[in-house]
């Protein structure tokens, strides 16, 4: 408290120095907000529109982007357009005598551009522009708006046109796709027609009837063996009649008994089992002389012989069935021909789809395109024209003159601290303290004198 007290003190002692730090910088606010001139500020809101119908989806997104707001504001702040306009309205009365680079500078810093664009919001663009004269800002601001319109419809109109340029093209692009790709599957389908998937069930058909007569020529082919084993065989034993048997057969008949019973009696190279042998092997020879001189043996040997031309052409036939079943097996399993099938189709499937889309999109770019020439379809809107502004709008003179008095107050705070820490004078026990390191043993408390004049205070402080 004693310390707050001390510090009022010395500001009531230096008030006059305090004062007049506050007061300058006040008073040249004061004066700076009363020469200063009026600025008047005109502004325009132009909303930007987008017709997807007109332009397709795969030359414009839908909705107008930030990088054309981007773009249409930088066009509007280019040196040539900004120091045209400021030229044409003589926006600085000294324009005659400033740089184009000060003009550039000065219309740069007095234009306001502003882009608000969401999702779901309008895409509103705001321009503003500041000046000493409300003529020449409602002016400047119309100008820059007929200059945005200006480019947008030139702008629009060749894009229109390069969109149904490129959309004619593309038509006539996929068109002769599709149609190669037509060429393609009806090509494909008669150079593969017995293995196309629509002749499958044709084919499978064809297959079991195919088996069928390879199981059925597979039994003619085991009767046909049958028989002439049977033949052969009744070659063999000479039994080509039901009568008794003969001499001949009889005898060879008795030998082979009387060798089997030697055999058992007597070695092999015994001298009487060789003799029986010997006796067995000639009755056997005169028995197939007498065979063989028999009547019917011919018409057997003419029987085996036609079973064997029957058995030959069996062969051959079931050769050429089983040919025939193994080329159906390999169609049915072969899977390559529909894959590639498949694959033609579903190009030409997507290059006539390409084609009625780009059909489509043309058609929207074409009407896009004459309503870019007639002007109907604009994409600018202006929903607040430029008008002539009847109050200033700037400069705030309550701010300055406020900025003014705060410039005072840390000007007056300077001040005291430079006086007061310039001041070597020893006033309280803390300061004999801090300047000679001693300790009073006892301190006097001030006495308010009486009133004295200001020349005695000055001589006791």
């Amino acid at each position: 408290m004693q310390a707050l007290r001390y510090i009022w003190r010395l500001i009531i002692y230096r008030k006059f120095w305090l004062a007049a730090a506050f007061a300058a910088p006040l008073i040249v606010a004061i004066f700076i907000s009363a020469t200063l001139a009026d600025i008047y500020e005109s502004r325009a809101v132009i909303n930007f529109k987008n017709y997807p119908e007109l332009y397709p989806d795969s030359i414009s997104s839908e909705g107008t982007s930030k990088s054309e707001l981007d773009l249409a504001k930088t066009f509007l702040l280019t040196r040539h357009n900004l120091l045209t306009i400021a030229r044409m309205r003589s926006v600085f009365r000294t324009g005659d005598r400033l740089a184009d680079d000060q003009i550039v500078a000065a219309m740069l810093a007095n234009t306001s551009v502003t882009i608000s664009a969401g999702r779901n919001d309008a895409t509103l663009m705001t321009i503003a522009f500041r000046a000493d004269a409300a003529a020449t800002a409602s002016q400047v601001v119309s100008d820059y708006v007929d200059t945005l319109l200006a480019q947008n419809t030139t702008t629009q109109t060749e894009a229109a046109t390069q969109t149904a340029d490129f959309l004619r093209t593309e038509v006539d692009r996929l068109r002769l796709a599709a149609e190669t790709s037509r060429t393609a599957v009806q090509a494909f389908q008669q150079a593969h027609q017995q293995t196309l998937p629509q002749t499958l069930p044709q084919r499978r058909v064809e297959l079991e009837r195919h088996q069928n007569q390879l199981r059925q020529l597979e039994r003619d082919v085991f009767d046909v063996k049958s028989q002439k084993a049977a033949l052969v065989a009744q070659l063999q034993t000479g039994a080509l009649s039901a009568s008794a048997p003969t001499t001949a057969e009889q005898e060879v008949s008795r030998l082979k008994r009387d060798l089997s019973t030697a055999l058992a009696i007597y070695a092999a190279k015994n001298p009487k089992v060789i003799a029986l042998q010997g006796r067995l092997a000639q009755a056997e020879s005169l028995l197939a002389r007498e065979r063989a001189a028999a009547p019917g043996r011919k018409l057997i040997l003419m029987e085996i012989e036609t079973l064997e031309a029957r058995l030959s052409d069996a062969t051959s036939n079931r050769a050429a069935l089983q040919d025939k079943i193994d080329a159906l097996e390999a169609s049915l399993r072969n899977t390559t021909t529909a894959l590639e099938l498949d694959r033609l189709r579903n190009d030409l499937t997507a290059a006539e789809d390409g084609y009625q889309k780009a059909l489509a999109k043309l058609s929207a770019a074409v009407t896009g395109e004459q309503l870019s020439v007639s002007e109907t379809g604009q994409r600018m809107t202006v929903i607040e024209p430029p008008t002539r502004p009847t109050m200033p709008s700037g400069p705030d003179r309550k701010a300055i003159v406020f900025g003014g008095g705060l410039v005072g107050l840390l000007a007056a705070a300077g001040v005291f601290l430079v006086l007061e820490r310039g001041n070597r004078m020893i006033r309280r026990s803390q300061d004999l303290i801090e300047s000679l390191g001693l300790t009073p043993i006892v301190t006097i408390p001030q006495i308010a004198p009486r009133p004295q004049p200001v020349a005695a205070q000055r001589v006791r402080y």
